[in-house]
């Protein structure tokens, strides 16, 4: 592994400071997924609205004091389920707007990630992405590919073809009730998909997953499938 990505969540219970020592001793390089617990910046609840974006410029100077240049950030989403998501699109760009600026103070870039095809998210669509992407049009600002949520929502490779942009991207396999699981367990094609991702994309690929049961056994898992597709496409 040559990255790691922390969640904002994390770094903020670390009261020991251990999380900071390491980052400071690790040559790896660091990313940060901002706040997104309980959080939608584009919220019809001007009180939420207005701490989801505080949050999310908090998530900015954690980056900044980890030494991180790029923090993903989750896109707003409706407050109910029957609103349309027209109704929110000023919401959206107003508040991604002020979180940019503030990025581009730090120096730090800003990578709205496409979320997976549920009722309330709005940015879930390469079309959508791409049109705020257009609409905000700052150097600083770009788009991740979540390959797990764009195999849910389709065939994820339409995404690597058709995105105006490709600024990082989340890996992880998809299946029904399981959005996030281990490369091999679930529905995607995995060797197809990095091929055509290396073909226009040569950032950070950030592994996504989750077994509560075995954290560190997934993760060696995890790095013993990449070794089998370096061997077989050299994608790395």
């Amino acid at each position: 592994y040559d990255a790691i990505e922390i969640w904002a969540e994390h770094y903020s219970r670390d009261k020991g400071k251990k999380l900071r020592l390491s980052i400071d001793q690790s040559p790896m390089i660091f990313t940060l997924h901002a706040f997104s617990y309980d959080i939608n910046i584009t919220s019809s609840n001007r009180r939420i609205r207005r701490e989801s974006i505080r949050q999310s410029l908090q998530s900015l100077a954690y980056a900044s004091e980890a030494g991180a240049k790029c923090v993903v950030l989750h896109p707003g989403r409706t407050s109910a389920a029957k609103d349309l998501p027209d109704e929110y699109w000023e919401i959206q760009i107003d508040s991604l707007t002020t979180i940019v600026n503030k990025a581009e103070q730090y120096r730090i870039n800003v990578y709205m990630e496409i979320m997976e095809p549920e009722k309330k998210e709005i940015v879930k669509t390469l079309e959508t992405a791409n049109e705020i992407y257009r609409a905000i049009s700052r150097s600083n600002f770009g788009i991740t590919l979540d390959v797990a949520h764009a195999q849910l929502a389709g065939d994820p490779i339409a995404y690597i073809k058709k995105l105006d942009t490709i600024s990082h991207v989340h890996l992880s396999d998809s299946m029904p009730g399981n959005t996030h699981c281990l490369l091999g367990q679930g529905n995607l094609k995995v060797m197809r998909v990095l091929k055509e991702l290396k073909n226009r994309y040569n950032g950070l690929v950030i592994i996504e997953g989750r077994d509560r049961t075995d954290e560190l056994g997934m993760v060696t898992k995890t790095m013993d499938i990449l070794k089998k597709i370096k061997k077989e496409l050299s994608v790395f």
